[in-house]
């Protein structure tokens, strides 16, 4: 058994970005290994509710059995690998762990609720804090007759410190105008779970799709600012892979709410003003207007006048930018209060 604290940042490559990062990653040395993993869980997504994630993932020609379950921030988790003989699921692995409890009365309602199956590619970067591997990721996740694709890069670090992840990330992020993904595969799966079987339960984790994105007054600052990134990044990442025009500006209003949320905490809190600076609020400000002024553009708008304001909308939050200014501003605060108890 091999149990770790994993920190790993997660891009999403879109369409556009695709040949460029393959190129670039083909070119370092590295290896290609072919997963193939299921995901346990019962129908009352006991598991999914908790943010916690169970599978058998055949690594070429090994099988593993991984329990993930969140960190104190959102790249930051717990991990418990075994390696296995046989692709069956083996909760009494954990039985020495706090979290049997939890799972032992599940046992008898654990069933595969989606599989993933990716081509990865694997190398790594060498930088001056530290040693990090990168994975390029293709391949699709599947529940029932329901599929999406998958297309990202992942940066985690092997051995140093957290800003070789960080900076690394925010390279290839500007290098080739990719974007930040805060959803795992887990979560991408029971989300396409959900709708493979028409439940319209909310999921439960920050800001996955919900309106409500407010944190506890209680939220230490810091905290407040980074769970904040979090949820602006996954509704930027909603907005860019909608293609309905008839649902303009779906995730507009939590885009909004979210980026004004931000901008006062920044302008009202004495402890970040060492991670922030007039070029933040400089930036959200110039972002909500963009954002005013494509809402009344679209006054009264043909749908064919729908598609192109919904691809303006689109181009502002994928922009490298935007995307990269989250990023930094993530990474900032992160590393400033790294010897903080950001859970």
């Amino acid at each position: 058994m091999s149990t770790l604290s994993e920190l790993e940042l997660r891009l999403y490559i879109p369409p556009q970005s695709q040949t460029s990062l393959s190129n670039a990653v083909n070119q370092l040395p590295g290896h290609l290994i072919h997963l193939q993993a299921k995901y346990f869980d019962t129908p009352e997504r006991d598991l999914a509710k908790r943010s916690i994630a169970i599978r058998i993932r055949r690594e070429d020609q090994q099988w593993v059995q991984t329990l993930k379950a969140p960190g104190s921030h959102a790249i930051e988790q717990l991990e418990l690998n075994h390696p296995l003989n046989t692709p069956e699921l083996d909760l009494e692995l954990y039985k020495n762990q706090p979290i049997y409890d939890l799972l032992k009365p599940l046992q008898a309602t654990l069933q595969i609720r989606f599989e993933t199956d990716v081509q990865r590619r694997i190398a790594y970067l060498q930088t001056h804090t530290g040693l990090v591997e990168l994975a390029h990721d293709t391949g699709f996740i599947r529940a029932g007759a329901h599929q999406t694709s998958i297309s990202e890069v992942e940066f985690e670090l092997k051995e140093g410190d957290i800003s070789a992840v960080l900076d690394s990330g925010l390279q290839w992020l500007t290098q080739h105008q990719l974007a930040l993904e805060f959803r795992s595969k887990a979560e991408r799966g029971d989300r396409l779970a959900r709708s493979s079987s028409h439940s319209q339960e909310v999921t439960t984790r920050v800001s996955k799709g919900t309106s409500d994105t407010r944190t506890p007054s209680h939220t230490p600052p810091h905290k407040q600012a980074l769970q904040i990134i979090e949820q602006l990044a996954r509704s930027s990442l909603q907005q860019i892979q909608s293609d309905d025009p008839k649902a303009l500006y779906p995730h507009t209003p939590e885009i909004e709410q979210q980026l004004i949320r931000l901008q006062t905490l920044l302008a009202n809190t004495k402890d970040l003003s060492a991670v922030t600076n007039q070029s933040d609020q400089a930036l959200i400000e110039r972002v909500l207007k963009q954002l005013e002024q494509l809402k009344e553009s679209d006054t009264h708008q043909t749908n064919t006048a729908d598609t192109h304001s919904t691809h303006n909308m689109q181009s502002l939050v994928v922009s490298t930018e935007f995307q990269g200014w989250m990023l930094s501003l993530f990474a900032r605060l992160l590393t400033q209060h790294a010897g903080s108890n950001l859970s």
